[in-house]
C-alpha cells in the first residue's frame, strides 16, 4: 500500500504541476469564476478516483470506512470546515491539494500558508487526542 501511495502521490503532484493548478493567482480566479482550469483538473481527478475506490470497493467489500456523515459532529463539521478550506483558498490562493507542489515551485509565500497548515493539523491533534 504505501507503494501505491507513493506512486499516487507522485502522480496526483506531477499533474497539479504541469497543469498550472498550482499558481496562486489561478486558485483565485477560479473563486471568482474567471478561469475554469481548476474545477476542470479536479473533475478528472475526482472521476479517476471515484473509479479507483469503486474498484477496491469492489474488491475488498468488508474494508470500506464509516461515512463521515454517520460520525458525531456531521454535516455541521463538514459545512464549518468547507467554509474554512474555502476561506483559506481565497486569502492564501492555496489548497491543501496543491500546497506540496507550490512548496516545491518555490513560491516565497506560500512556507506561511504551509507553516500555518502544520500548526493547525498539530493543534488539531493536540485538542481531539483519541
Amino acid at each position: 500500500y504505501i507503494l501505491i501511495s507513493m506512486v499516487t502521490g507522485f502522480v496526483f503532484g506531477l499533474t497539479i504541476h504541469k497543469s498550472g493548478v498550482h499558481v496562486p493567482s489561478l486558485v483565485r480566479a477560479q473563486l471568482t469564476f474567471d478561469s475554469w482550469l481548476l474545477l476542470e483538473v479536479f473533475l478528472v481527478a475526482f472521476t479517476i478516483a471515484i473509479l479507483v475506490q469503486s474498484f477496491f470497493s469492489w474488491l475488498h467489500p468488508e474494508r470500506t470506512s464509516l461515512s463521515y456523515y454517520e460520525r458525531e459532529l456531521g454535516y455541521p463539521a463538514i459545512m464549518i470546515g468547507g467554509w474554512t478550506v474555502g476561506v483559506g483558498m481565497a486569502l492564501a490562493g492555496a489548497f491543501p491539494g496543491n500546497i506540496s507542489a507550490q512548496v516545491g515551485a518555490w513560491i516565497k509565500p506560500t512556507y506561511w500558508t504551509y507553516f500555518g497548515g502544520l500548526s493547525g493539523a498539530l493543534v488539531y491533534a493536540l485538542a481531539f487526542d483519541e
